[in-house]
């Protein structure tokens, strides 16, 4: 499916021409070596040679890695990393390797040099986290549209993945309709509008709408990009095939056949390019010992040639000393170094025997003022969890529970209420909503709403139907929440009850 998805983000690449040259490094300078590598690539890549532009993408980025220290290149260096981390996420991605994407993406936001550039890193991240962790591609879509807010193509294709996750992972199937139709009006180009027919025809034939599948499905199936019409005919076969019509199944049978066998010939091993990550992530390691054994070797040979020279004159001075001093002197200061030595050992005794002992009594005051203030803590969150609102909530919650009804179908909060338990949170919570406001950059009032009701020990469900919003909407207000007190999501409610 990531190649459906991958396709408006096509529409922004531009096209590399030029003839491929031969050259070794000895011929020119390591930046122009790169440079090389890179339009290779580039070549390679759009002619449809996925290996033979992985292995020229690789050497273009160790060169580069290699020679950073030389600081007029630098920018150019890790824009050619950027660019070159960017197209091998993009292969990996286009070829289920979402986890190698994701490395290789990390690596090519790292070297960007401008924060358009910057968003489509990004959201790229987002799509190769679409197949690990939804919450981690919601961030990333998230940040690509905070750092290129403008960009149609971002907010076409990021709209697209995130009616997919609604559809197939939240199983919220009226949002993702909702946002495929609407974004249908703001589609210009038309690879991208059979990309979105597609995907929106294979949501209706997993939701058993045949009629309209069929629809969308065959005004994709015309595309110039061959994966939309592979897709398109089979799931219109499978279709027919469901509703008993056999001649239709094996027209389009015959077409996605024809389609796949086109495919064979252009097909690349997989395997190959998995290797070949692989050793440039073991080429990269190694490279990186490299320099930490050189930078020691700087740093300790000169330590070591001064340790050298103060040892032969500590040596000399002694043998000095030693000639010219008597046996008697000799056993005099030998005594005396004894009892200085056990005197000294006393005396260090004694000192960690009194900083164990004051240690121990910061601790004991430590653990009294804790419990002081868990004790008054969980006086004042009773009180605030006996307020009119709350009790009205938890109140609700164990009349759905008791009758069997989902405890997330509660009833939506009024205005006033909301009103209310803000105002009970700051009278038995203390300086609860002041400590989180000042914490919070740019907060809304619904952002402390939210918070409230967390405290309450409810979950995102529940919260969104006291709100009467979209689930989604409420899982994005946590994690902007989140985000902006630099926590985990998992963990704003022991954070929350760390700070009461």
């Amino acid at each position: 499916m990531f190649f459906i998805l991958l396709l408006a983000f096509g529409c922004q690449r531009t096209t590399v021409n030029g003839q491929q040259s031969s050259f070794t490094v000895g011929e020119t300078s390591i930046y122009e070596t790169a440079k090389n590598h890179k339009r290779i690539a580039d070549s390679l890549f759009f002619s449809g040679d996925y290996i033979g532009a992985c292995e020229n993408y690789f050497k273009s980025i160790e060169l580069c890695s290699e020679d950073l220290k030389n600081k007029e290149l630098n920018k150019k260096y890790n824009s050619m990393i950027s660019s070159s981390c960017f197209t091998l996420g993009y292969i990996y991605l286009d070829n289920s390797f979402a986890s190698n994407a994701v490395d290789i993406l990390r690596k090519s936001y790292e070297h960007s040099v401008s924060d358009s550039i910057s968003a489509h890193i990004l959201k790229l991240t987002g799509m190769a986290y679409m197949a690990i962790d939804n919450d981690s591609a919601f961030h990333y879509f998230d940040k690509c549209m905070e750092t290129d807010p403008s960009n149609y193509f971002n907010q076409i294709d990021i709209n697209k993945c995130v009616a997919m996750m609604l559809f197939y992972d939240e199983g919220e199937k009226d949002s993702a309709y909702a946002i495929m139709r609407k974004t249908f009006d703001i589609i210009e180009h038309d690879n991208v509008r059979e990309s979105y027919y597609t995907i929106y025809g294979e949501m209706l034939y997993e939701d058993k709408q045949y009629d309209s599948a069929i629809y969308y499905l065959e005004k994709a199936i015309g595309s110039s990009e061959y994966f939309l019409n592979l897709s398109s005919a089979e799931i219109l076969a499978n279709i027919y095939d469901s509703i008993g019509n056999e001649e239709k199944r094996i027209y389009y049978n015959d077409i996605a056949s024809q389609l796949a066998y086109e495919r064979v010939d252009t097909e690349f091993d997989r395997l190959k390019i998995q290797d070949m990550y692989n050793v440039h992530k073991t080429k990269m390691h190694e490279m990186q010992k490299a320099k930490v054994r050189k930078n020691v070797i700087m740093i300790v040979t000169p330590c070591l040639i001064i340790i050298a020279v103060v040892i032969f004159f500590v040596v000399r001075r002694n043998r000095k000393i030693v000639g010219e001093l008597s046996d008697t002197i000799n056993d005099i200061r030998f005594r005396y170094s004894l009892v200085e030595g056990r005197i000294r050992s006393k005396n260090m005794e004694l000192q960690k025997l009194s900083e164990q002992i004051k240690a121990k009594e910061e601790e004991i005051v430590g653990l009294k003022s804790k419990l002081e203030k868990g004790n008054s803590g969980l006086s004042n969150l009773k009180a605030y969890y006996q307020s009119e609102v709350c009790s009205k909530i938890l109140d609700e919650i164990d009349e759905l529970s008791g009758r069997g009804i989902d405890t997330s179908d509660l009833h939506p909060l009024s205005q006033e209420e909301f009103g209310l338990l803000l105002q009970s949170a700051n009278i038995h919570l203390g300086g609860f909503i002041e400590d989180i406001s000042v914490r919070l950059s740019k907060y809304k009032k619904e952002d402390l709403y939210y918070l409230c009701l967390v405290i309450v020990n409810l979950n995102d469900k529940q919260i969104a139907s006291l709100f009467g919003v979209a689930y989604s909407t409420i899982r994005s207000r946590r994690n902007n929440i989140c985000a902006k007190l630099g926590i985990n999501s998992s963990n704003l409610n022991n954070f929350l009850t760390e700070i009461i």
